[in-house]
């Protein structure tokens, strides 16, 4: 039973996150709004692409102030939810000590971790990764394990 409910939970999500994405290209600003609240729902109960479009928005500053360490929160979310194109953006704010957990860390451990989204960014094939894995600071590991799948 709780295999039944849990599939119909996930299919609502799906439908609810289609007609947010549907409401977020009409021209009504309020019917825009009303997408991002109901974004903001579907990523607080675990939907990964809802969460990675909640980061654009904080980034875009759509419909909300521009924020870019909420944008952190979310990418965050949706890259370990497995939203592959959460890697790169997610990466690029860690690198710029916008990640609340990662923003008092030094210098070379945010690139350390920011290594880690952006060769994962480049293996799912987003060209954007290649050339920050191309920098004199990415550790030497990375250069050397070739390309690893993630899931």
């Amino acid at each position: 039973m709780s295999d039944m409910v849990s599939a119909l939970s996930a299919r609502d999500l799906q439908v609810d996150f289609n007609h947010a994405v549907t409401q977020l290209a009409d021209t009504d600003p309020d019917i825009q709004a009303q997408a991002i609240g109901t974004l903001r729902q579907l990523a607080a109960a675990g939907l990964a692409k809802a969460a990675y479009n909640m980061g654009v928005a904080c980034l875009r500053g759509f419909h909300m102030p521009q924020d870019s360490q909420l944008a952190a929160h979310f990418m965050l979310q949706a890259a370990q939810a497995g939203c592959s194109r959460a890697y790169y953006p997610l990466a690029r704010l860690i690198l710029d000590g916008q990640l609340a957990t990662c923003n008092r860390l030094p210098t070379d451990f945010r690139r350390f971790i920011s290594a880690k989204w952006f060769w994962r960014a480049a293996v799912q094939g987003d060209r954007r990764a290649d050339s920050w894995l191309q920098r004199s600071w990415v550790p030497a590991m990375f250069n050397c394990a070739g390309s690893v799948g993630y899931k």
